[in-house]
């Protein structure tokens, strides 16, 4: 080999070799770089995975300053020898830091959370002066208000919801002072779904505080501990099968009442559908209730409703119903048994016929039965004509009640009337025993109070309820009754009542309207006597009759943006006749995008004849409500009410009931002050008051971006 090729190759070597130690530097830095970078990437994919596994939100942060003033003054003659005045006052301050959660936890398909948290700290002020002898006292405390829900295995068939809740609210009333409400509640429940079934478990506590009357021995609580299943199977198309379970712990203390009414309650019911026919035109309905209750006015009910509903045609269907419905409370058993059967015939598009037939037996303590037998014939008519359109509803109802038996005593439950404060009701029973009258709102989930709520009196052998206008019950609201009442045993009754609806709607707007119901009673009652004690030893030999001719005719003038009415009433009654006229109207006095002006107002005049209540009663009612937004930032609002009635007897009552709110938005700050004057004078005595409520609130998002 030549010196020339020995040159080149050991040049070659000695550069491979100098190439491959100047390169395995490069080669070691490159791989290390990489195991960076993986682990970077790593870091990366746990931290993603972490985030995708659990997540925690907190949005929204906000500091809220609250302050309050109330004043009531509460001035009474009730012995017409010295007048009570007795003075409340309450200063309230609140601040708190509160902020908006959101996240999941194991995976957003695992437990999901969210909700509102608000802590803080409160002080007040209270004073009391009741015929110039004052006191004060001071409080302070922390504040802790939150709207928290959370869900476990949202999307499946499985899953588990909880959630607590604590707030604050104002409760406004017509004439008197707002109530402040405290409520809390916290509960969880767990649902199973499946492609028939659907079943929902769950547990409730609640704890509802008002406070705000005149004393404290006037607040009221009510506290609930509720456990519920609801379990609903689809077995086929339009066969359905639904069972519920309540179990209830309810104490309860109203106001004006000195103790807490406690009740237990265990509540199973069943309901059964099945449909069948052509396209499922027919249907048989089962409901089977059993409702069992210890404590304070408790009531076991046992209950079997099956129903067979028949579509023949499109325009007729017929109903056949049974009812068997038994009760206990307070001592007393009855057992009624309804049979009844419906038809409802739509022989045009305009006219209507309903016809219904039934039979009633009720058994009190098996000694005093009564039956019920009767019919009902119902028809409405609804027809174009050339000037608007013409209503006509009219319908015949007979009834015969038989009573036989020894017992002396028998029971109403859930008997219904609405209470304004002029016209009383009349319960429907006569001789009703006044110590076992109790009054409960629609739902029966409230009591009313006498003398505090409604007023009770009895004059012969009737019973009459009046709503009392500072009480709890509105007005115009619905009303149920308990009460028991002595049975004329061996008595026959028979009741025909009749009802009439005219109207004609003009296009134009104009609507004249005349309604008639007509009641005739022929009783046939042997000798009984008074369950009163003045005339306890005096036989009465007279029947009693509850008869009654009702006509109303009236005309109502409607327009876009307006409306008047008038109306004459002519109430001739057994009990209680009457002559009224009213007078009322309606109108959108403003309408724009950033101002609305509504007003009404109704005149009322009663001439009440007869022997127990003669009097005249004249009742004026208004209301404006006043909206205005005076650009993006600043909007007000006002409501003001106002009563005036004067009875011929009772004298005169005035309320008034005002209430505004300015309301300022600002980029991040918001507002709102709500001021209230209430007036309700009533005779011999007068309330009176006013709060002032202060709510100021700095979202804090820009600062926490910074």
């Amino acid at each position: 080999m030549n010196l020339t090729v020995k040159r080149i190759l050991v040049g070659w070597l000695v550069g491979g070799a100098a190439s491959t130690a100047l390169a395995a530097p490069r080669f070691r830095d490159v791989t290390s770089e990489s195991h960076e970078a993986s682990a970077d990437e790593s870091a990366e994919g746990a931290a993603a995975t972490l985030a995708r596994r659990y997540r925690l939100d907190l949005t929204d942060p906000f500091l809220n300053l609250e302050s309050s003033l109330e004043s009531r003054r509460v001035t009474s003659d009730p012995s017409g020898l010295s007048r009570i005045r007795r003075t409340d006052r309450a200063l309230e301050f609140r601040e708190s830091l509160g902020f908006t959660l959101d996240g999941h936890a194991f995976g957003e398909e695992t437990l999901q959370f969210s909700g509102d948290v608000e802590l803080g700290l409160a002080q007040s002020r209270f004073h009391r002066s009741v015929d110039g002898i004052s006191e004060t006292d001071t409080d302070s405390g922390t504040l802790v208000r939150y709207d928290l829900a959370l869900t476990l295995f949202p999307d499946e068939p499985a899953s588990f919801d909880a959630y607590a809740r604590r707030s604050r609210d104002r409760i406004p009333r017509r004439f008197l002072p707002s109530l402040i409400e405290d409520n809390e509640e916290y509960g969880i429940a767990f649902h199973l779904t499946t492609p028939t079934t659907r079943t929902d478990v769950g547990f409730d506590l609640s704890d509802v505080q008002r406070t705000g009357n005149v004393s404290g021995e006037d607040d009221e609580s009510r506290e609930r501990a509720r456990f519920h299943v609801d379990h609903r199977w689809d077995i086929s198309d339009g066969h359905g099968l639904r069972l519920t379970y309540d179990h209830e712990n309810v104490e309860s203390k109203y106001q004006g009442s000195r103790g807490s009414l406690d009740t237990r309650r265990d509540e199973l019911r069943v309901e059964h559908r099945i449909e069948f026919g052509r396209e499922g035109r027919h249907a048989w309905d089962l409901l089977l209730r059993h409702n069992d209750e210890e404590g304070d006015l408790a009531r076991d009910e046992t209950e079997f409703a099956p129903r067979l509903t028949f579509q023949h045609t499109d325009r007729l269907q017929t109903t056949w119903r049974y009812n068997l419905y038994k009760t206990d409370q307070d001592g007393l058993s009855i057992d009624r048994h309804k049979a009844d059967v419906e038809a409802a015939w739509g022989i045009t598009d305009e006219l209507r016929l309903t016809a219904d037939a039934f039979w009633r037996v009720e058994r009190v303590e098996d000694d005093v039965e009564t039956y019920e037998y009767g019919g009902l014939l119902d028809m409405s008519f609804d027809h174009p004509t050339p000037w608007g359109r013409l209503t006509i509803d009219g319908a015949i109802h007979l009834v015969r009640a038989e009573t036989t038996g020894d017992g002396p005593i028998s029971v109403v439950r859930g008997e219904t009337h609405t209470l304004d404060t002029v016209r009383p009701a009349v319960l429907r029973k006569s001789d009703v025993r006044r110590f076992s009258l109790r009054a409960f709102n629609a739902s029966r989930t409230r009591i009313y109070t006498e003398g505090l709520d409604y007023t009770v009196t009895q004059a012969g052998r009737l019973t009459f309820i009046r709503r009392i206008l500072s009480g709890d019950i509105a007005d115009g609201e619905a009303v149920s009754f308990d009460y028991e009442y002595r049975v004329p045993t061996g008595s026959r009754t028979d009741t025909v009542q009749s009802d009439l609806r005219i109207e004609h709607a003009f296009d134009g707007g104009l609507t004249p309207y005349y309604l008639w119901q007509n009641r005739r009673q022929w009783v046939d009652e042997p000798e009984f006597r008074r369950p009163f004690a003045a005339d306890f030893f005096d036989p009465v030999f007279d029947a009693f009759a509850d008869n009654t001719d009702h006509h109303r005719l009236g005309l109502r003038y409607e327009r876009d943006r307006w409306t008047v009415s008038g109306e004459f009433e002519l109430f001739n009654d057994s009990v209680l006749p009457y002559e009224a006229w009213h007078v009322s109207g309606r109108a959108d006095l403003l309408r724009s995008p950033g101002h609305t002006l509504d007003a009404s107002a109704m005149l009322s005049h009663f001439r009440f004849d007869g022997d127990f209540d003669p009097r005249r009663v004249t009742a004026f009612d208004a209301d404006l409500k006043d909206t205005l937004q005076f650009s993006d930032h600043l909007s007000t609002s006002l409501g003001v009410g106002y009563r005036h009635e004067r009875d011929s007897i009772d004298g005169t009552t005035q309320g008034v009931d005002l209430e505004g709110t300015i309301r300022l938005t600002r980029g991040l700050l918001d507002v709102e002050l709500t001021a209230e004057y209430d007036l309700l004078d009533i005779g011999d005595g007068e309330d009176r008051g006013y709060g002032v409520w202060l709510n100021v609130r700095r979202e804090l998002s820009d600062l926490v971006r910074r």
